[in-house]
């Protein structure tokens, strides 16, 4: 089983998708993703997950295609095979805290213990960024990273398609987080989609935001 500390700081997306730098944090919770192979093709999810009431149903094409995602870019065989995968821990699924990155970091983690990939977590980090892509259409690759490295991280994006700038940090103290669940399930492609209409109908309005 694949066992991992999952992150928070989706949310930084909005600037982050933008060339702007942000600081993601991990968080004290995980997910935990289980691969199993059974006969048959295709793959079957049991999500055990706890989560904000809703959830799951509302992201349930997106999870799937997530999934798919990995699976393609890990260039595992569905075909001839048929994988049984299992995701659980105590990070509750809810919009705003990473889940979809702890799920899909998680499950690439899973499926290279399970096939004996050899992946270093620059390749992991990849596959989650492709599984993310289902659940952000344009991600900036912010939560996919911290959910890959952990800890503090100081996040870049590269605007021209080459390698992202991460550099991990150290705090010389611990310092307490709150986070508030408004109960609401938000569609993450629907609302940066929002916020990139919004910049290409009054770009020097969203430049002075920003």
């Amino acid at each position: 089983m694949a066992k991992f500390t999952s992150h928070f700081g989706s949310k930084r997306n909005h600037f982050v998708v933008y060339g702007f730098p942000a600081i993601a944090s991990a968080l004290g919770s995980f997910t935990t993703a289980n691969v199993k192979t059974i006969e048959g093709k295709g793959w079957i999810v049991d999500d055990q997950r706890p989560e904000t009431p809703g959830y799951k149903i509302k992201k349930f094409d997106e999870a799937q295609k997530s999934i798919k995602n990995v699976l393609e870019y890990l260039k595992i065989d569905t075909d001839s095979q048929k994988l049984e995968i299992t995701f659980a821990g105590d990070l509750i699924a809810a919009s705003g805290v990473g889940a979809s990155a702890a799920q899909c970091t998680s499950l690439a983690r899973a499926l290279n213990d399970s096939f004996n990939l050899n992946l270093d977590d620059e390749k992991i980090n990849e596959a989650a960024y492709e599984g993310e892509k289902a659940y952000h259409g344009t991600p900036s690759g912010i939560d996919n990273t911290a959910s890959t490295y952990g800890g503090l991280i100081w996040f870049v994006k590269n605007l021209n398609g080459g390698k992202n700038t991460m550099d991990l940090l150290q705090s010389p103290i611990k310092m307490p987080l709150i986070i508030a669940n408004s109960g609401i399930t938000a569609s993450t492609i629907e609302v940066v989609a929002d916020v990139r209409r919004l910049k290409d109908k009054n770009p020097n309005k969203f430049e002075k935001i920003i």
